[in-house]
């Protein structure tokens, strides 16, 4: 083990929705933030919810958990695995964003990227994180739906 490498992976729903504009601003600043404290990883947005990987220093990712939790900018924050590993996923990211609202099709890179996170993650369990993700995204539908 490398010490007290730690990766979270987390889902969440936007209080609001977010425009390209701010979404972009957010990784930025995660990004510049997260590298002061030694902390990785990958944003992905879809339609108001974000799947987010975040590996660093246990402390720091506690530290990051805590200010996601009590952002009230998120609803239904779940944490899908939080795990100590011995490598980093995401090593070349400060906090890559992949946004699937933005338009165009995701990149190969910002793909395979994915990819290899989810066939390569140590300590996952893809079942539960696959129903894990499929249980926050129909507590987004049916919040959607009790709004209209």
């Amino acid at each position: 083990m490398s010490g007290d490498l730690r990766r979270l992976v987390y889902v969440s729903t936007a209080m609001d929705d977010f425009s390209r504009e701010d979404l972009h601003a957010l990784a930025a600043d995660a990004a510049a933030r997260n590298q002061a404290i030694g902390v990785t990883g990958m944003l992905m947005y879809k339609g108001g919810s974000f799947l987010q990987v975040l590996e660093g220093p246990d402390a720091s990712i506690q530290m990051l958990l805590d200010r996601i939790e009590a952002d009230s900018r998120h609803l239904w924050v779940s944490i899908v695995t939080d795990d100590a590993v011995d490598a980093r996923a995401f090593s070349d990211w400060g906090m890559g964003l992949i946004d699937f609202d933005a338009g165009r099709a995701p990149s190969l890179t910002e793909l395979a990227a994915v990819r290899d996170f989810i066939t390569n993650c140590h300590g996952l369990d893809n079942n539960a994180a696959v129903a894990a993700i499929i249980m926050h995204f129909e507590r987004f539908e049916e919040q959607a739906r009790d709004a209209a």
